[in-house]
């Protein structure tokens, strides 16, 4: 049958007008999800800063509690420790409290968990805090005294321009841990806590907790002149030496030693100690550094 010019004109407008409608439709429906992304995104990240700035205040007032110690100690350096550090220890929700003097005297808040061979003055925290001279906070890590994950708070004291000690405090982060792991996100997503530099602090899978976040296979790199590089970031100094953590297996990494060329471009040539397909510790490898070391000195 053929279709007269009539029928064809309206053939025409209406394929015409159903091919407008579906590109209007596509486009509405793109419209609409770009929409409802954004509007999960703003949601997600106003939730994620509200967090951000709670937590951040109940660390200041952590930070207070350890500041308004080192005060008292150091206008009075002869004072009664123990009723102090007990004070601080209930009034910021510590799990333990304690100061290390420069002569390596440890006193703890509770004078039962105080031992003879102990030295603060070996310990990291008390090392970088008076490195520092000022308040620090440690990365997070396992407490061989309380069994739980926690971040030492330390700041060093001095008394007329003398270093006298240092004062610890231990501050548990399973508490933490849960409010942010309970924490609703839209659709399938989840919350998890990481510090400054990475490293998952808590995560819904247990297993991934304090793990360095990022590897790094070893690539060879360079089009005329084939080198072996790795990225500063990964390289911790021991002993004057350059290493590298090396992961052996799952959950096991072995710190290695290396030797390098200088850096360019935030990468430094292996001269030999890694070979290409090695997985090594890129972020995160300061801070397994200071746990094996917290491990061994704790």
């Amino acid at each position: 049958m053929t279709l007269s010019l009539r029928g064809k004109l309206l053939a025409t407008s209406l394929g015409v007008v159903l091919l407008m409608a579906a590109l209007l439709g596509i486009v509405a429906f793109h419209t609409l999800k770009s929409r409802t992304l954004s509007a999960i995104q703003s949601e997600a990240v106003n939730y994620g800063h509200a967090y951000s700035v709670a937590i951040g205040e109940w660390m200041a007032d952590r930070k207070n509690t350890v500041h308004a110690l080192v005060n008292l100690i150091s206008d009075n350096p002869q004072t009664e420790l123990v009723p102090h550090l007990k004070q601080a220890y209930t009034s910021g929700g510590f799990g333990l409290t304690y100061f290390g003097s420069a002569q390596g005297v440890m006193t703890r808040q509770d004078p039962s968990l105080n031992t003879g061979n102990y030295d603060p003055r070996e310990r990291p925290w008390y090392q970088d805090a008076v490195k520092a001279g000022q308040l620090i906070v440690t990365a997070p890590y396992v407490s061989v005294t309380m069994q739980k994950l926690v971040v030492t708070l330390s700041e060093p004291v001095r008394h007329q321009g003398e270093l006298v000690g240092a004062v610890g405090a231990n501050l548990a982060l399973d508490k933490l841990i849960d409010e942010v792991l309970a924490m609703k996100v839209q659709g399938e997503g989840y919350a998890m806590l990481r510090d400054s530099s990475g490293l998952i602090v808590g995560h819904p899978q247990k297993d991934l907790a304090l793990k360095p976040q990022m590897l790094a296979t070893m690539k060879i790199q360079g089009a005329m002149e084939k080198t072996l590089a790795i990225p500063a970031l990964a390289v911790v100094r021991e002993n004057d030496k350059d290493h590298v953590y090396v992961k052996k297996a799952e959950n096991h990494y072995r710190l290695t030693p290396v030797e390098l060329g200088a850096a360019s471009g935030g990468l430094r040539p292996v001269v030999k100690g890694v070979s290409e397909g090695t997985q090594i510790v890129v972020e995160g490898a300061f801070h397994l550094n200071n746990e094996r070391k917290r491990a061994e000195l704790e």
